[in-house]
């Protein structure tokens, strides 16, 4: 039996607070709900947003490679939405509606999808709000940190197929991504799948950088690979650190005690 619009529709709501937004998908077959997807952007620029474009650009770039339902329905209409129906009815094979219900069930469904989109939105972004400098002090704390953790570094190690070893280097600032400073090092030194090579190449590149250029270390760092990359990571922190550094006397005190 032929599927009718009704019965083969995707429900679209989205809810935003400047750079960042929440959007909901909801698939209804046979009348039913029978799934849900989320979407979250965090760097969107607040001041020139536009709800129209945005909207077309998502559905055009989502209904591209996704399964093309009879009718989809949205929070509002606009701008290129005749020329999107026609794109996605010549992908399904059949005439394709991009509706924005303003009053029955349709609307209320809408209504519905829009508030789920809120409450994603709170759960996903909200805990960002909470004290930074609370939290910090608390990584401080529980990690006996000398200073407070204003500047982390993390470091990963990935190989294909232990062809080629990429160090890649994640920062955060004030307990914020710091994107600019993310760096990708390829390893020039460690043939093979080494991580623990790798790891120790990379480190010391990162930081005999830093110190040549006269630019601050982090207060943090993460690394990768367990007991054995951190004993190379304290030999590799004791060529770094000048001998009369507060930093490394009160490291050193809490490695001891």
């Amino acid at each position: 039996m032929a599927s009718t619009p009704d019965r083969d529709v995707d429900i679209i709501g989205f809810y935003r607070e400047k750079q960042r937004l929440a959007l909901q998908l909801f698939t209804m077959r046979e009348g039913k709900i029978v799934g849900r997807r989320e979407f979250f952007w965090e760097d969107l620029d607040a001041e020139s947003f536009n709800a129209n474009e945005f909207l077309g650009e998502v559905l055009a770039q989502y209904y591209s490679t996704d399964y093309v339902p009879l009718e989809i329905h949205v929070s509002q209409d606009f701008d290129d939405r005749e020329v999107l129906e026609k794109a996605l009815s010549e992908r399904r094979g059949r005439k394709v509606k991009i509706l924005d219900p303003k009053r029955g069930k349709k609307a209320e469904m809408i209504t519905l999808v829009e508030n789920n989109a809120k409450i994603a939105f709170e759960q996903r972004f909200r805990v960002m709000k909470a004290d930074v400098k609370i939290i910090l002090e608390e990584l401080q704390e529980i990690l006996e940190l000398p200073q407070l953790p204003e500047r982390i570094e993390s470091f990963d190690i990935s190989n294909i197929q232990g062809a080629e070893n990429v160090a890649g280097i994640v920062v955060f600032e004030n307990g914020k991504p710091a994107r600019a400073e993310y760096r990708r090092l390829i390893i020039k030194t460690v043939e093979g799948a080494n991580d623990f090579a790798s790891m120790h190449e990379a480190v010391f590149r990162r930081y005999k950088r830093l110190l040549n250029e006269e630019k601050p270390l982090p207060n943090l760092i993460f690394i990768d690979g367990g007991k054995r990359s951190n004993l190379r990571r304290r030999r590799r922190d004791a060529e770094f650190r000048p001998r009369n550094d507060p930093d490394r006397r009160a490291r050193q005190t809490a490695q001891t005690s």
